[in-house]
């Protein structure tokens, strides 16, 4: 069962929400169950922090769309959708594949293919990044904790540096 409050899973006998103190529905009197707005309705605010979904799509043109689908999955974990976590790691794992792919034809063709990473950004934003935006804003509004980015984006601007060093360290050993 559910908090109808907050959206804080809860044991089936528990009396009232650990998280935020409301009587759960099978023990709150009848009056004020039936006052109770329907769980689809409540803006109900995760109990952990989630990473600004919004956000985390405007990083990805910079990071590229797999720092977008690690935090997109963090926060299909947070919000408990196992199967939307998997698929967003998916694209975290195509991503990574993308990019080696990208960088290696760059490097051995010396043809920048710009149209194909905007078009994988495109199609990764429309089918994976913007439904969880929408998502988001519609169960939880902007009234959600929010996790902090300072760090995630220091972690994020050391990856693309190392990943850069080792793209030319490689086009030194192969000439280019």
């Amino acid at each position: 069962m559910f908090c109808t409050q907050c959206g804080t899973p809860h044991a089936g006998d528990a009396r009232f929400c650990a998280q935020c103190g409301r009587p759960a529905a099978s023990s709150a009197p009848p009056a004020l169950a039936a006052a109770a707005p329907e769980p689809d309705t409540v803006r109900a605010r995760p109990a952990k922090g989630l990473w600004n979904p919004n956000a985390a799509v405007l990083w990805s043109v910079v990071f590229t769309p797999a720092f977008g689908a690690y935090l997109h999955a963090l926060n299909w974990r947070t919000l408990g959708d196992e199967k939307k976590h998997a698929t967003a790691m998916q694209w975290l794992w195509a991503t990574m594949g993308f990019v080696s792919v990208f960088a290696l034809t760059t490097l051995a063709f010396d043809w920048p293919p710009a149209p194909l990473a905007w078009g994988y950004l495109l199609l990764w934003y429309f089918l994976q990044g913007k439904p969880q935006v929408d998502y988001v804003e519609k169960r939880f509004g902007k009234k959600y904790p929010h996790h902090p980015w300072g760090k995630v984006l220091l972690m994020a601007t050391g990856s693309l540096l190392v990943f850069l060093f080792v793209a030319l360290f490689v086009a030194g050993l192969i000439g280019a």
